[in-house]
């Protein structure tokens, strides 16, 4: 009886220590740390698009609830033409963004309590 409550007790552990283990990045981007404002009454969920296609693990954490802040990890693809969307809704696209990557300042991204949202340069909190 002890050994299977030893062994529930190291599986928990196990499964526990996995859950806090962050995706790896998709193959083909790059990180870009931004800091992200949902001034919305309603959750927001990010994703990166390519065209239709939702890209695996490019966004970490990629929801944000009802007036948070936090810093998301962003992987974005190297090229080509991508969109940063909030629920579903393309807002950021490749060019825009880029701007601001070229740029090496602190990114910030606002959703607006309408739903539409704005990026640009922030000082740190």
């Amino acid at each position: 009886m002890l050994r299977a409550g030893v062994l529930v007790a190291a599986m928990s552990v196990l499964f526990a220590a996995c859950a806090m283990v962050s995706q790896p990045p998709p193959p083909g981007t790059r990180m870009v740390l931004v800091q992200v404002k949902n001034n919305a009454d309603v959750p927001v969920e990010l994703a990166v698009t390519v065209g239709s296609t939702v890209v695996p693990g490019a966004v970490q954490p990629s929801s944000l609830g009802p007036h948070e802040l936090a810093d998301i990890t962003f992987y974005l693809p190297l090229g080509g033409d991508w969109w940063i969307t909030t629920n579903g809704m393309q807002m950021f696209d490749a060019r825009s963004v880029d701007e601001y990557v070229r740029q090496g300042c602190q990114m910030g991204m606002e959703v607006s309590t309408d739903g539409s949202g704005g990026i640009g340069c922030y000082s740190p909190r």
